[in-house]
């Protein structure tokens, strides 16, 4: 589940890395739980000289902590110069292509987070790289 997109490299600046594992840092929120419960789709490349639209076919939910989560880093991404989308709509991307799927619902699928990472994904190469990884903490227990 995408959080932030912090840039489109073919060769990632160490100082992204730097910078983005640095914002990371600073994010504490307790572990959440997240309910993916609709499907439908996203376009994402609209239509060239007649070819077909590119669609994301992605899994939506509601979850106000994971809206926090988006909030919270956002904010330290900006404090490092980051530009971070105010916006967003929890999902999972599970497919591209051609079809538009229009918002329907699902049996719902539940998980908590316990943490977040840093993925480089490789432009055009469909790899993943995991930069960085940060527990969300436990809440600590009131005496």
């Amino acid at each position: 589940m995408s959080l932030h997109f912090v840039g489109d490299f073919t060769r990632l600046p160490s100082a992204i890395i730097h910078g983005a594992r640095r914002a990371s840092q600073t994010v504490s929120l307790p572990p959440f739980d997240v309910t993916l419960n609709h499907v439908q789709s996203f376009e994402v490349k609209p239509p060239r000289h007649g070819a077909p639209g590119r669609h994301a076919l992605v899994l939506l939910g509601e979850s106000a902590p994971l809206v926090e989560l988006h909030r919270s880093l956002g904010s330290a991404l900006k404090d490092w110069g980051f530009k971070a989308a105010d916006h967003f709509t929890p999902h999972v991307t599970l497919l591209y292509g051609p079809k538009v799927v229009l918002k329907r619902t699902i049996d719902p699928i539940r998980f908590t987070v316990e943490d977040f990472s840093l993925i480089h994904s490789e432009k055009g190469r469909s790899r993943y790289n995991t930069l960085g990884n940060w527990s969300l903490p436990e809440p600590m227990a009131s005496s």
